[in-house]
């Protein structure tokens, strides 16, 4: 809503101010901020420090809390049953935090329900998943897709974005047979590699190896002591 910038408008008349120690109330400020002129507010500050915080309500509508330091909201304190200790409700708008700077938006309880009527949207740099269970991540839902055009790596790439099936399009051999294929290979290869690497793990541990070593390095050295210079 619009408001008067002429100082001469201003019926600092009507103010009252009142103090009670480290308190102040104060009423009808026509002095102008962003959303008009206050029309009550409550400030305390510590006389030592500085540190104070402000409770006030705008001209234009708006109930703004400043804090110094720390703001703690605390609810449901003697709430012996289970349900809401604390709640916030638009009734109209948007709920909007911000964190400026480096600080971050932390949530945390022992479970997270995130319930949206119609869109449930996450924009970022990147998105890490950690899970401590054995449960992982589960997907719930009758379509799951993912955009060829930017996605351009990664084990979870779907049929049609990956390599293969991009250089083979067109082809009578389509990538299904490859995939057939591929899966074959991998499910007789990896059994194999892992008891390679496990028998070769052992041998590197084993008597046998450190005695050849030893006897590498033993001849090596009887070489070079034949050369000058060494």
């Amino acid at each position: 809503m619009p408001h008067s910038s002429n100082p001469a408008a201003e019926n600092w008349e009507a103010r009252q101010f009142e103090a009670f120690g480290n308190l102040k109330v104060e009423s009808a400020n026509p002095e102008l901020g962003n959303d008009g002129a206050t029309v009550a507010s409550i400030t305390g500050e510590d006389p030592e420090s500085g540190s104070k915080f402000v409770i006030a309500q705008s001209k234009g509508g708006q109930l703004n809390l400043f804090a110094d330091d720390t703001m703690n909201v605390y609810g449901g304190t003697n709430k012996s049953a289970a349900g809401c200790g604390l709640n916030m409700v638009a009734i109209n708008g948007d709920i909007a935090i911000t964190c400026h700077a480096d600080g971050s938006v932390k949530i945390s309880g022992k479970n997270i329900i995130i319930d949206a009527g119609q869109k449930f949207e996450v924009n970022a740099n990147s998105i890490n998943f950690k899970t401590k269970g054995p449960n992982g991540v589960y997907f719930d839902t009758e379509k799951l897709e993912a955009n060829c055009k930017t996605l351009k790596k990664g084990n979870l790439a779907p049929r049609e974005c990956r390599w293969g099936a991009k250089v083979t399009k067109g082809f009578k051999v389509g990538t299904g047979e490859i995939d057939a294929v591929m899966n074959d290979f991998m499910e007789d290869a990896v059994p194999k590699l892992d008891a390679a690497a496990s028998k070769l793990q052992d041998f590197v541990g084993s008597d046998e190896f450190n005695e050849g070593i030893s006897k590498a390095t033993e001849g090596l050295n009887n070489a070079l002591s034949n050369f000058g210079g060494f």
